[in-house]
């Protein structure tokens, strides 16, 4: 019976996806369930890249909340529609996007052994921009992301005094850590940037130094992920400039891609809990 037990765990460590797996093309769009949406362009200052993106519009004509989501790099934006959904439902205007590479945006090689690409972070940076500048009667802007999408969500909020919220679900620390837990856990290598800033790209780094302006982060993390872990989650939230922060730990979940899927009322009833509160 323990031998299953190793035999399984392998399996289900085996089948994580981690590294950077680009779609280009959406399996579904808006347009099949009939949503009301805009699809627009955003360019970026950076190699003259364009982005795409989805914009939703809140039913409530006098909403000014805009919530912006960042995908984990696996697929496109078009896997998140339920959860863009969710967040209409509580009177978001929400924007969706994909980074370089992914989906309608420009063309960008997208090399599937790294992890995450610094010119991401310059993505949402862009995409934050757009918000203010064409939206500018919003009171508030919140991020939500999935993955490495969590972890650039939590750096671009402290980083950026016109974000209050942050909603992180499995957010790396740091690249070193995510890198050595990959090696222990599968036995391979993940390239990751160089020449970054790490204030703007590690959590480890801006959370030491920013975030004061923040009303409150919620972290989201599977019980049972070997890549996420709980811990060090913890010990990088220890001593934060942020001084209101809440976590919300997903029982029995194996990885992030189980944490929305297997309890997606609870899920969403966290999340609107944390928004009330903070």
């Amino acid at each position: 019976m323990q031998r299953f037990g190793l035999v399984l765990t392998f399996i289900m460590v085996s089948n994580i996806l981690i590294a950077l797996n680009p779609s280009k093309e959406y399996e579904i769009t808006p347009d099949d369930y009939g949503m009301n949406y805009k699809e627009v362009r955003i360019p970026t200052e950076d190699q003259f890249i364009t982005l795409n993106a989805w914009f939703f519009p809140s039913s409530n004509k006098a909403g000014k909340k805009m919530i912006i989501m960042s995908d984990d790099g696996n697929g496109n934006m078009a896997d998140n529609l339920e959860i863009a959904s969710n967040f209409l439902s509580l009177g978001y205007n929400v924007v969706m996007y994909d980074y370089r590479g992914y989906g309608k945006s420009d063309a960008f090689e997208v090399k599937t052994k790294f992890y995450i690409y610094s010119q991401f972070q310059k993505d949402l940076d862009h995409v934050i921009k757009w918000g203010k500048k064409y939206h500018a009667k919003l009171t508030m802007v919140d991020l939500y992301g999935i993955g490495i999408g969590a972890g650039l969500s939590i750096c671009a909020a402290v980083n950026n005094l016109h974000i209050r919220r942050a909603i992180a679900d499995a957010p790396y620390t740091s690249f070193e850590e995510m890198k050595k837990r990959y090696k222990s856990v599968k036995g391979e290598t993940l390239l990751m940037p160089l020449g970054y800033n790490k204030v703007e790209m590690e959590p480890k780094f801006a959370l030491a130094e920013k975030g004061m302006h923040i009303y409150g982060i919620l972290v989201i993390v599977a019980e049972n992920d070997p890549l996420i872990s709980f811990e060090d989650l913890k010990t990088t939230f220890k001593g934060t400039k942020v001084k209101k922060y809440g976590w919300y730990i997903r029982k029995g979940a194996d990885n992030n891609e189980e944490n929305f899927s297997s309890a997606t009322d609870e899920y969403f009833s966290r999340i609107k809990a944390f928004l009330e509160k903070h």
